[in-house]
């Protein structure tokens, strides 16, 4: 579901099998540009787009899904911890740089 807050924020809920997803492209290559997230299948006017075009944009959207499972995580020590903690090592010299 993707509503707006009273803050003004967009929120879109995943996992409640009440968002469409589905990739974006831009020109004639069969190349993605981003993805979007819909309460309607097909063409919609609420659709709420993530434009990723470029490596660190893609490395900065699994970072932050990296990030979300990283607090899920209870036993620091188990092999999903440890998967965890190579996508942040892989991950980090693509991220965007503080200017």
């Amino acid at each position: 579901m993707i509503r707006i807050l009273e803050n003004g924020n967009t929120l879109i809920t995943l996992g409640e099998g009440t968002v469409f997803t589905g990739n974006v492209y831009v020109g004639k290559d069969d190349i993605a540009s981003g993805i979007y997230y819909s309460n309607k299948k097909g063409k919609s006017d609420d659709a709420v787009i993530l434009q990723i075009t470029n490596e660190k944009a893609v490395a900065s959207y699994i970072m932050s899904l990296v990030r979300l499972l990283e607090t899920w995580d209870i036993d620091k020590e188990s092999h999903f911890s440890k998967t965890i903690e190579g996508f942040k090592r892989d991950l980090e010299p693509l991220l965007p740089k503080q200017s």
